[in-house]
């Protein structure tokens, strides 16, 4: 598993990040196509979502707007949205997009349980991440 995350302007919080699988070790550093995207900056558009995605790659949104799938559908991409930023501040008082977006990647990606999720966690974010599981919707 490769990760990278991209900050935004101010380095205090991610704009977006990429998640690239494979069962060989990925040695590569370079932005290459990957398998999961997570939009954390609801003001970035679909263009940038898919500017690095794989064909048939998940992206998850932070946003309560409307997203438009025209450019995903001939690329079979699957588009996914979910309120993280107001997940985090309503059940934790925190802003805490990062960890709804975690509870929505873990029900996507589907090989790590919630309760390891939790585990690995501070009690406090738990919650968060448990609410992000369950309010990620599929974007039609």
């Amino acid at each position: 598993v490769q990760s990278v995350f991209f900050p935004g302007q101010e380095r205090t919080s991610y704009v977006w990040g990429m998640i690239k699988m494979d069962k060989a070790p990925i040695l590569s550093r370079q932005k290459e196509p990957h398998d999961f995207t997570l939009m954390f900056d609801p003001v970035l558009n679909e263009k940038e979502a898919t500017s690095h995605a794989k064909d048939g790659s998940l992206v998850i949104f932070n946003t309560t707007q409307k997203i438009n799938t025209g450019r995903f559908k001939k690329r079979k991409i699957k588009a996914f949205a979910l309120d993280a930023t107001g997940i985090g501040i309503s059940t934790a008082n925190k802003l805490a997009p990062g960890m709804a977006m975690l509870g929505a990647l873990t029900k996507l990606f589907g090989k790590i349980s919630m309760k390891a999720v939790k585990a690995a966690d501070p009690k406090e974010n738990a919650a968060v991440v448990e609410e992000g599981y369950k309010n990620m919707k599929q974007v039609k």
